[in-house]
């Protein structure tokens, strides 16, 4: 169900997990949000790290 999925929820919980190298402790506290394959997906692309580098702000370079 797409209305359970906050993107900027979830951008903000995987931002913090990025740093956490237990990928048990990733699964337990992502699996309230994410469905089970889109976790294992993200860890294992290494998408973790790249969604927290993501920047949403105004770029005004």
């Amino acid at each position: 169900n797409r209305e359970n999925f906050e993107g900027w929820r979830i951008r903000q919980t995987i931002k913090m997990l990025s740093t956490v190298d237990d990928f048990e402790a990733v699964r337990e506290v992502l699996s309230a949000t994410l469905p089970a394959e889109i976790i294992d997906w993200l860890i294992e692309k290494d998408a973790l790290y790249r969604l927290s580098t993501f920047q949403t702000g105004v770029y005004a370079g």
